[in-house]
């Protein structure tokens, strides 16, 4: 009796770590689509610090509201600690990844942010000590890097070498998977929504020193075109304040190893996306690749001892 009550508790727990998987791949689905809207707002007359400065100001608002939590942590080493998130998952990142687009191509810099997985694998096994991975998650890790590749250049495999730019985008993979590891380790005792809250706070007073240097806002005329406020209200609802409420919590309840893995998924939908709303239809080489990155986060997810 006592075996069969410990196969019941076992199966419902992966039965829950298999529904979680799913939550995560949603959130990889809507943040490889939030490109597309992306695009289209920088189009239509959104700069790329307006709109993130926007759709992070009405996340934010909305998770006040929603938030019954009080408004600081319960020490100061706490509020430090949030502090330290917004900067590594927010401002930081934001301006290291977008920095790096100046001195390096764009290819290069979707190649290196989707190398995060890797960056988070390694610093949690050097900080945590007890994470573990079995032979088969590095197969992983290498199907799973070629097939971005594939995916990123798309027939090209012209790969230009850019010291500085390179170098930037790979700080700013270390800066999000900082985060994911001390949200990973440090955010047991918070709510999701109080920790999700503190990162957008704090990521955006963090950019506030940034704002005189760069192009910053929006044309009035955005307004004008519908399409826009959708896309807008997608990014911010959907893509900022939702998805990064489950993400969050996804990691706080699964490891940030386990689930960083699902970043490798997000070119696969950017394809996707591409495809059904521009008919850019995929080269045998990102079909290819995409198949390779499923089968490299499935091998990462399921060899990887994430505590």
């Amino acid at each position: 009796m006592k075996f069969r009550t410990i196969k019941l508790l076992l199966r419902k727990k992966l039965m829950n770590t298999k529904i979680m998987i799913c939550a995560g791949v949603i959130v990889m689905m809507v943040w490889g689509t939030s490109f597309i809207c992306s695009k289209s707002l920088i189009n239509n007359g959104f700069t790329p610090f307006g709109l993130f400065l926007l759709r992070t100001y009405i996340a934010y608002l909305l998770m006040r509201i929603f938030s019954k939590d009080s408004l600081f942590a319960n020490n100061i080493k706490d509020e430090f600690l949030m502090f330290l998130l917004g900067l590594s998952g927010g401002s930081i990142y934001y301006l290291l990844e977008n920095t790096s687009l100046e001195y390096t191509s764009a290819e290069n810099v979707s190649f290196i942010v989707n190398l995060i997985p890797l960056f988070t694998a390694i610093l949690s096994y050097f900080i945590y000590k007890n994470v573990k991975f079995k032979p088969l998650f590095f197969v992983g890790v290498v199907l799973s890097v070629v097939g971005v590749l594939m995916l990123v250049y798309n027939g090209k495999f012209v790969l230009h070498v850019s010291p500085l730019g390179d170098m930037i985008a790979l700080f700013a993979c270390l800066s999000w998977s900082i985060y994911s590891v001390l949200l990973n380790k440090y955010c047991k005792g918070y709510s999701i929504m109080f920790v999700t809250r503190k990162v957008f706070f704090y990521g955006l007073i963090s950019l506030i020193p940034f704002v005189p240097f760069v192009e910053n806002g929006y044309d009035v005329v955005a307004w004008a075109y519908p399409m826009n406020i959708i896309n807008l209200l997608f990014l911010a609802v959907v893509s900022s304040f939702l998805c990064f409420l489950v993400w969050n919590f996804l990691i706080k309840h699964c490891g940030g190893v386990k689930i960083s893995n699902l970043l490798y998924l997000s070119p696969v939908f950017t394809v996707v996306a591409s495809f059904l709303f521009f008919e850019q239809v995929p080269t045998v080489l990102a079909i290819v690749g995409g198949a390779m990155i499923l089968g490299g986060v499935y091998l990462c997810s399921n060899n990887t001892t994430d505590l």
